[in-house]
């Protein structure tokens, strides 16, 4: 083979390479393959969400909810529940609180925020506090990609994480954390307080 056949050989396979990867990545912003970075939109079997947390191959992480709940929402809207500690206090996945919530009985009526995010689907749950915080350090890639054109930005609300806090007010309330998004600054409230709710889903 002539130098130059080798020369345009090595070139074609160099420039094949580069063009399937922007192809594996975002093509008129649909997703072909399964590579994301922060602030991608994903959509896959009717799941929609931006990323947030993404794993060093881009192939895992997590995406938020394109919208927030349209009216700001009890941790839980039972009495009796409010006055009771019932465990879901991991700091970093709300998927183990959305499970302790769910093995309640009646649990939709009596949950309120939790009822919201898995009325999205399969998957969706309410973020745990350090999620929540997760969301706040990248809002502005979150709200200069995806958000700005598909959903609803991120703005300065307060938000309920599904973490509970083991404190008990005078008034019996137990309490649970929430996330101020516009500054990152961490506050618990009794469970009948209300505030706005956004869903994460695992990819």
């Amino acid at each position: 083979m002539s130098r130059l056949c080798r020369f345009l050989a090595v070139c074609l396979v160099a420039l094949t390479a580069v063009s399937c990867d922007a192809l594996s990545h975002e093509t008129w912003g649909v997703i072909i393959t399964g590579y994301y970075r922060v602030g991608d939109y994903y959509n896959v079997d009717g799941k929609e969400g931006v990323v947030f947390e993404v794993s060093a191959d881009g192939r895992h992480g997590k995406i938020v909810s394109l919208k927030r709940s349209s009216e700001r929402l009890l941790w839980s809207s039972n009495y009796d529940e409010q006055n009771r500690f019932i465990g879901a206090a991991d700091e970093n996945d709300g998927s183990k609180n959305m499970a302790k919530v769910m093995q309640i009985p009646g649990w939709r009526d009596k949950y309120s925020a939790f009822a919201w995010c898995a009325s999205l689907g399969e998957g969706w749950y309410l973020p745990a506090k350090e999620e929540l915080l997760s969301i706040y350090r990248v809002k502005n890639k979150l709200n200069n990609n995806t958000l700005a054109d598909k959903g609803e930005k991120i703005g300065d609300d307060w938000y309920w994480s599904s973490t509970e806090y083991d404190y008990q007010y005078s008034s019996g309330e137990f309490c649970a954390w929430g996330v101020g998004v516009g500054d990152g600054y961490t506050s618990y409230n009794s469970k009948y307080y209300y505030g706005y709710v956004r869903a994460v889903s695992a990819f």
